[in-house]
């Protein structure tokens, strides 16, 4: 049985220690390992990957340096993107989409040919596209001297993608994102972990909340309504964390 961590080399190292070993990979349910015993566990924390990429090379006679390719790193930014989402099943896709990129092809899995290539963008999309979005949505408050908090709602492990983004608009501020995991912050270019509690006075602050309904107010057209095209630029998921959201479910 060979166990993983979350993360791209792990993974890769899991697939082809499963093809120079025929051990199976523990993927969704790890309660499994509670029946094998510690010495038949492969944990892949105990292997180099470029030794385990030779080895592959050497046992079946198949050039797989495109692993150091441009498209070799295009998948493996689609997998490191992908592992942020919450899908149960985003270790076997990732598996899946491994095994048509070394049988098939690099450009079979990252061109649409492959179903589990298709899939494997899809988790990646959906992750980019938190990002993309909390980048319009997210409305910080100031908190304290060259600080800004806000409290967004996010449905992946996309927080410090969000922070880093946010860094390049203001570089000259300490940002603070408070989530139900806790609170992040990146300051100079630097990410760290914070106390939520003690932003809570700042985000508990509902006058910034008047100011933009008042705003989003002014703007709107009740002739023009059409929820069909809002929702398909903020969707309904965002609606009860936003303010303008909350609005909108009223005209439902």
């Amino acid at each position: 049985m060979i166990r993983f961590s979350s993360n791209c080399d792990s993974l890769l190292k899991a697939y082809l220690l499963s093809k120079l070993t025929g051990d199976q990979i523990l993927t969704e349910g790890g309660d499994s390992l509670l029946f094998f015993r510690e010495d038949a566990v492969i944990d892949t924390e105990n292997y180099i990957l470029e030794d385990l990429i030779t080895q592959y090379q050497d046992y079946f006679l198949r050039n797989i340096r495109w692993l150091s390719s441009f498209k070799g790193n295009e998948l493996k930014y689609r997998i490191s993107t992908a592992l942020r989402h919450t899908s149960q099943h985003k270790h076997t896709v990732v598996f899946k989409a491994l095994e048509d990129a070394f049988s098939k092809g690099i450009h079979y899995c990252l061109e649409g040919a492959s179903e589990h290539g298709k899939q494997l963008r899809h988790l990646c999309s959906e992750v980019q596209h938190e990002v993309y979005r909390m980048m319009g949505f997210i409305r910080f408050r100031p908190a304290g001297e060259k600080c800004l908090v806000a409290s967004p709602k996010l449905y992946y492990d996309t927080i410090d993608l969000i922070l880093r983004e946010f860094q390049n608009r203001y570089p000259y501020h300490r940002i603070v994102l408070v989530t139900e995991a806790g609170a992040r912050a990146i300051e100079d270019k630097r990410l760290f972990s914070v106390d939520p509690v003690f932003y809570e006075k700042f985000l508990a602050d509902d006058s910034f909340d008047q100011v933009w309904e008042e705003y989003y107010q002014s703007q709107y057209i009740p002739a023009r309504k059409n929820l069909r095209l809002t929702a398909s630029k903020i969707p309904k998921k965002y609606w009860d964390w936003m303010q303008e959201g909350k609005i909108l479910r009223n005209e439902e």
